[in-house]
């Protein structure tokens, strides 16, 4: 296979009609020899397409600037395989490592992810929203497609562990570490959302355990915690618990003004 330093191409995988470069890192020496990948002496930027047993494609694709046509596209996009591998898809970093997305050797119904048209914000993650109308695609590419959509977490996933007297939450678990045991702590929660979880609860400093009082409170004017008898803080209002060791509580939102308040250790009040 020649060398290819650059290949645009329509993909269906980034969301339709796109232009994708696509590069490889170099392949090492040797000729093409049968069953792996195509090999080029002292080459880099080289796409390499695997087709098992049977050594290299018996097409290659140009470097000198000539169109490439839809068969090949798809071919050399699907990295289909009629040898003994199964097809994938390999991104060689640079300098070293790199990222595959490969199908089981046992693939069950051939399908095709279409990316959604936004762009994602931080911290959110790519689900499978069902079955959606495939895009226009030359063919050999599968014809069942799902659309995948950005969602966004309850929560950032891990525990926050504060030493101070306050902090806005952040992650899923935060955990008061004061190193005062009897120091109160305020924790301040984002602006409510219907989906989002908070938990906070009084651990362990090293020494003894903190029994401070905790003192959960909204963003803002016009943001509420509804409390466990079913009323409401006062606007821009908070909870505070009893002061105890082992103080706990979690929160949820349920519209872009409310949060549950859902306790699980102590006592609590709200205010």
């Amino acid at each position: 296979m020649r060398i290819l330093r650059r290949l645009s191409l329509a993909v269906a995988l980034f969301g339709g009609i796109a232009e994708a470069q696509i590069y490889s890192g170099a392949l090492g020496g040797g000729g093409g020899g049968g069953g792996g990948n195509c090999s080029v002496a002292g080459s880099s930027n080289v796409l390499q397409k695997n087709n098992g047993a049977s050594g290299c494609a018996a097409s290659s694709v140009s470097d000198d600037g000539t169109t490439v046509s839809s068969a090949e596209a798809a071919s050399f996009l699907s990295l289909t395989t009629t040898g003994t591998a199964s097809g994938a898809w390999y991104a060689k970093g640079l300098t070293s490592g790199g990222v595959a997305l490969a199908s089981a050797d046992i693939g069950g119904t051939a399908i095709l992810y279409v990316l959604p048209s936004t762009n994602g914000a931080a911290n959110q993650t790519l689900t499978d929203s069902g079955s959606t109308t495939c895009p226009t695609l030359v063919a050999g590419f599968p014809s069942t497609c799902h659309l995948l959509q950005w969602i966004t977490p309850p929560c950032v996933p891990g525990t926050t562990i504060t030493t101070g007297t306050s902090a806005t939450l952040s992650t899923c678990f935060t955990v008061n570490q004061e190193a005062t045991a009897g120091t109160g702590v305020t924790y301040t929660l984002p602006t409510a959302a219907s989906g989002l979880q908070y938990c906070i609860d009084s651990g362990w400093n090293g020494s003894a355990a903190d029994t401070g009082v905790l003192t959960l409170a909204t963003s803002a004017s016009g943001q509420f915690l509804v409390f466990t008898d079913g009323t409401l803080s006062a606007t821009g209002g908070n909870v505070t618990s009893g002061g105890a060791a082992r103080d706990g509580a979690c929160v949820y939102g349920i519209d872009s003004t409310h949060w549950m308040f859902l306790p699980h250790s102590g006592t609590w009040t709200k205010h």
